[in-house]
């Protein structure tokens, strides 16, 4: 019945695709995928040369055994300095590569957030697009109730004028009449709340709508199901990858146990530095090590904070299998009631049909034709909504395995692509 009334419009993809284009949330965590990308970088860095200059230049008063005995311990004079300095790191207990490792484990949770994210909100434009369609039928039927009331109320004031029935039965026509009105003007009203929502998730207009087919794609089992989204769901990536740097941070902590070793060379030019009255050059090549040997407890203290952490996080990962279930649940009681309610709007259909025949004949009362009348515009009111839910509930199967964006076909890299100036 639904998918049978076609509004030409704007397709599902459409949507979502606007939605995933213009909504807020995706340039947020994209900005965030592109911080986590140079933190990366940073920490990388950790590993490569370091080359330092440091110049000065000004004047000093020196007091020492020199220029005592010279007559200078007064003097203020000039001195000036220049070292260069290029230092490698040799070892460092896993610190830098801990570091590392920390930043590309949120960089994956980042980029897992993101799609995350983007999943959430093509679900939402999903739903937003299948409720703006479900409002502009319910007002179809609202407006198509109103003019069967209309009929009947003209052909009871035809009979009514012909003497074959009685004023109260124009009467009781002309209330269920503005029962039904009353419904249409309700269901105008819930149209203009759907237009609204959509505008404020997919960013655009609320243009005509179309109808969107079943996904493809649905897992056919639960055991489908759960292995997609076991590999799939960014939900679950991105609390794995929390855990990651969990586990590099603690490595982090460790690292603090052991030395540093460092490989170095210096050049230093010195004129008139301290008491000396020349210049000289120092040339130095060095292996140098530092080692903290106790700060009070705080690197224990820091390596038991990380590993609660991580055990937090492994706590609240989330149980996937439940979540499964209640949406399968879900999609399979959205066809059982679409199910009945399709037999119901038939039956009702065949029962409204027939009560109009016997009414013409006086076998059945105006009051059953009203109700009649009222039966099946409740049940397709019903069909309607059971059908949309039908559909939002195999969407939401699919989003569990994160392949939603994918199976309304589009590209990933619609709200991946970096621009010019996050790759600057």
């Amino acid at each position: 019945m639904l998918s049978g009334q076609a509004f030409a419009g704007t397709s599902l993809q459409q949507s979502v695709e606007a939605t995933l284009k213009n909504n807020p949330v995706i340039k947020s965590f994209k900005e965030g995928v592109s911080a986590a990308k140079h933190d990366v970088r940073d920490a990388e860095g950790g590993w490569f040369p370091r080359l330092d200059f440091n110049a000065g230049y000004g004047v000093e008063q020196v007091n020492d055994a020199l220029t005592r005995t010279d007559g200078r311990k007064n003097h203020w004079e000039e001195r000036s300095d220049i070292t260069t300095t290029l230092s490698q790191l040799l070892w460092d207990g896993g610190k830098v590569n801990s570091q590392i490792g920390i930043q590309e484990a949120r960089l994956a949770n980042a980029d897992s957030r993101l799609t995350d994210n983007a999943e959430v909100l093509a679900l939402e434009a999903i739903r937003a697009h299948l409720e703006l369609y479900r409002q502009r039928n319910l007002v179809l039927l609202a407006e198509q109730n109103v003019k069967n009331h209309e009929d009947i109320l003209k052909s009871q004031e035809e009979r009514q004028r012909m003497g074959a029935t009685s004023l109260a039965d124009v009467s009781q026509t002309k209330g269920r009449l503005a029962r039904a009105q009353a419904s249409l003007s309700n269901a105008r009203q819930e149209l203009l709340v759907a237009e609204a929502n959509y505008r404020r998730i997919a960013g655009t207009d609320a243009p005509e709508v179309d109808w969107a087919d079943k996904p493809a794609g649905v897992p056919g089992t639960f055991d489908s199901a759960l292995q997609l989204a076991l590999t799939s769901n960014p939900k679950l990536a991105a609390q794995q990858a929390e855990i990651q740097e969990n586990e590099q941070r603690i490595q982090l902590a460790r690292s603090e146990y052991y030395p540093t070793f460092t490989a170095q060379a210096s050049n230093t030019y010195k004129d008139q530095v301290e008491s000396s009255t020349t210049w000289e050059v120092d040339n130095a090549l060095q292996l140098r090590v530092s080692w903290n040997i106790f700060r009070g407890g705080s690197d224990l203290a820091a390596e038991k904070a990380e590993g609660a952490r991580k055990r937090r996080s492994m706590m609240d990962l989330q149980n996937i299998n439940e979540a499964l279930m209640q949406e399968r649940n879900a999609l399979e009681n959205a066809r059982e009631q679409k199910r009945l309610f399709n037999e119901a709007v038939e039956y009702n259909t065949q029962t409204r049909d027939m009560y109009i025949e016997q009414f013409s004949v006086g076998q059945r009362s105006l009051l059953d034709v009203l109700d009649a009348e009222n039966e099946l515009y409740s049940s397709s009111i019903q069909l309607v909504t059971a059908t949309v839910n039908e559909i939002v509930a195999e969407y939401r199967l699919v989003a569990l395995g994160g392949k939603l964006i994918e199976t309304v076909g589009l590209d990933p890299a619609i709200y991946k692509q970096e621009t010019a100036e996050q790759n600057s």
